[in-house]
């Protein structure tokens, strides 16, 4: 069996595969702040036992425990023998050792930051913890090889969809949240950002994008793969010209006339959907013309809330969807709401009115809910909150999930004046370097499908880890000495903001503000020197309440932002003792959910839980049921979710209280960093996107 002659080889080498030293691992992993997870807490706080007679392991970290198949650490070794150097790809079919007694283990040990293992056949083999442990603690994370050579974990999930509409994330404003070809062209920081926020939002607006043919199918290049349809590789939208003896042309569809296009999906009926439309404007019409898009998944989920019975009829009801023509009979069957039968989540949505065909039904009252349940669908996907009207300009370029975004098109004048065409050609441009003569036509657009964006995202994703929140910062920040021409601030010009905002990110990096707020952290500490005795009474001082916090919350499985809230929670009581908790929640809120900063600005009040009764004279203990009772679910201007109440007496509960104990094993301050990095690293206000604070300082 080839299997077990590559075991017995690696039964006789032995050898273990030192990638990198445990230091050399640390070190690359806090600098890593974008992609990786934080590295695990030390080895000793994991422990390792059989079960089923070797069968498995019970690995318990911190305080979860897993349950993992012997046959799941024989899948991860990294012998030589059962691994190819140079393709990293494994020489084995675990299933040969299924039901065969020498894969069960023998023992098992921790032993530094390693696994040792020992199975029932004399086999040896050492795997290193961190990646196991993130692996069994996240299905989407995996041992990935870094351009470093180190094996990091990485986690290889999408970014969390931001569904446009009331209820949901609002929509993007194409006028302000849109990016620039020359900023993303040779910046790999910036090509990342750009890719997250196109996943999140669906739809993405780059201004500036060359007219050569060349180069604008050369930067398509670098985040996705051109496919081929029926339309060709690349192609045009423009009105049809009339012929040569003044006869209307034939057109094969909508789009190649001048009339009003409705929210549609392109190409629902090949059996491969295409996955991210770019529409580029050549030339935009005089009069009319503008885009709009709706969020299909968006709309979906929202008829799913209202109206769950109805939702469920379409996304079990199979629609046809054909295009035909003299060279083309495409067909495909499939719902227009696709849900994954795995996750529940809303996975696609496909609706064309030009080219669907609704079924037949078996009785006449499904058709009937069919007919409402559509009817109830458009409604949603026309609401005006989840609606964006917009009109492209002269080399703007349109990209959005096809999959995902429902998109159409105002109706628009096909005369060619004067007028239209002025400005609309660059002086002494070449048809030939464009591909298309737009002096012939009143409005013309060149467009392409594109595949592996998810493929590009996870690439840039461990290549380029973001280091800057700025929405808009350029490759290159200005020089620190140049300074604006202002002395009154309501005299600034349009250059003066672009610097400003240009310095300001350049300094306002996750980075830099992580080690901001870490340095709050350590004025509570010994090292304050304004202290004389840092522990105020308790058994620890403040810092290392902090630090006891977070580690507790991490080994608890909570969210990372949850953890860097119970690292700097307390950063404010030696400033603002009866409202330190608002200095958190200030710090954080335009980083974290509105329930964690709800928790954080008001967990003073839930911690008098514990010690009002014992004060002089004896407060009361349930003072926080003043929350409970009046809560509006808002924090300073932000909506908050209405179990804020219970998370915050939760994480009093679990976390905060139960951190004064000098005998605790905490996790040192550096294994946070990556983590509180992380966290300052997102969008200022991602949460609420159309927050009036979102565009302060820097934008």
């Amino acid at each position: 069996m080839k299997g077990q002659g590559l075991r017995n080889a690696a039964c006789v080498v032995r050898k273990r595969v030192e990638i990198v030293n445990h230091q050399v691992a640390v070190a690359a992993l806090d600098k890593l702040n974008f992609g990786t997870v934080g590295r695990v807490n030390s080895p000793s706080q994991v422990e390792v036992s059989l079960v089923d007679g070797g069968k498995g392991l019970r690995v318990k970290h911190g305080e979860t425990e897993s349950y993992v198949h012997s046959l799941w650490f024989s899948e991860r070794t990294r012998q030589p023998a059962w691994i190819h150097e140079e393709s990293n790809q494994k020489l084995f079919e675990i299933s040969d050792y299924v039901g065969k007694d020498h894969a069960n283990l023998k023992s098992a040990k921790v032993l530094g930051s390693d696994l040792e293992l020992e199975y029932c056949d004399g086999y040896q083999d050492k795997l290193d913890l961190a990646p196991l442990l993130e692996e069994i603690k996240n299905h989407n994370c995996l041992p990935t090889l870094m351009n470093d050579g180190s094996r990091q974990p990485v986690d290889l999930s999408l970014p969390e969809l931001k569904l446009w509409g009331k209820g949901f994330a609002g929509k993007p404003d194409f006028s302000k949240d849109c990016f620039d070809y020359n900023d993303l062209k040779d910046s790999k920081e910036n090509m990342l950002r750009y890719l997250q926020s196109l996943k999140q939002w669906g739809a993405a607006v780059v201004k500036n994008v060359p007219r050569s043919k060349q180069a604008y199918q050369d930067f398509l290049r670098k985040f996705g793969i051109p496919r081929e349809t029926n339309w060709g590789t690349w192609f045009e939208v423009s009105a049809a010209l009339p012929t040569s003896d003044g006869k209307d042309a034939s057109v094969n569809d909508v789009a190649n006339t001048n009339l009003e296009v409705p929210l549609h999906t392109d190409g629902p009926y090949n059996a491969l959907p295409l996955n991210f439309q770019v529409l580029q404007v050549l030339k935009q019409s005089a009069v009319g013309g503008g885009s709009t898009l709706s969020d299909g998944v968006g709309a979906a989920e929202a008829l799913r809330r209202e109206d769950p019975e109805a939702f469920e009829i379409i996304a079990n009801t199979s629609m046809r969807f054909r295009y035909q023509d003299d060279h083309n009979d495409l067909y495909a069957s499939r719902p227009m709401i696709v849900v994954d039968p795995l996750t529940n989540q809303i996975d696609s949505v496909f609706f064309s009115s030009r080219v669907d065909a609704i079924p037949t039904f078996s009785d006449f009252a499904t058709a009937e809910k069919f007919y409402a349940a559509r009817k109830k669908f458009l409604a949603h996907l026309y609401d005006q909150d989840r609606l964006l009207n917009f009109k492209l300009q002269k080399n703007d370029m349109l990209i959005f999930d096809n999959r995902r975004m429902m998109h159409g098109r105002a109706a628009f004048s096909a005369k060619v004046s004067q007028s239209a065409n002025a400005g609309d050609t660059d002086e002494d441009e070449d048809p030939e370097s464009v591909g298309a003569d737009v002096s012939k036509v009143s409005r013309l657009l060149r467009g392409c499908y594109l595949d592996s964006l998810e493929n590009r995202y996870r690439t840039y994703k461990r290549i380029a880890p973001l280091g800057s929140r700025s929405f808009s910062s350029s490759a290159a920040s200005p020089k620190p000495n140049t300074s604006c021409s202002f002395v009154h601030l309501k005299d600034c010009t349009p250059n003066d903001v672009s610097l400003m905002n240009d310095l300001y990110s350049s300094v306002t990096t996750g980075a830099h503000l992580a080690d901001r707020a870490i340095v709050l952290l350590k004025m509570l500490g010994r090292a304050n020197e304004h202290l004389e005795d840092a522990h105020l009474g308790a058994k620890i001082d403040l810092m290392e309440h902090g630090l006891q916090t977070a580690t507790r919350c991490f080994r608890d499985g909570c969210d990372e932002e949850v953890v860097v809230a119970g690292l700097l929670h307390d950063v404010g009581e030696l400033l603002s003792p009866s409202n330190h908790g608002e200095v958190a929640a200030s710090l954080l809120r335009p980083f974290v959910s509105p329930q964690v900063s709800w928790m954080l600005a008001h967990h003073e009040v839930f911690q008098m839980y514990y010690y009002n009764e014992s004060k002089t004279p004896p407060g009361d203990p349930n003072v926080r049921e003043v929350y409970r009772q009046n809560e509006d679910y808002m924090s300073c201007g932000v909506p908050t979710s209405s179990g804020a109440f219970d998370f915050t007496v939760d994480f009093c509960e679990k976390y905060d209280q139960a951190s004064f104990d000098p005998d605790y094993s905490s996790m040192e301050l550096c294994e946070f960093v990556p983590m509180v990095e992380r966290v300052f690293a997102r969008d200022a206000y991602w949460h609420t996107p159309h927050h009036p604070k979102r565009g302060a300082v820097t934008f």
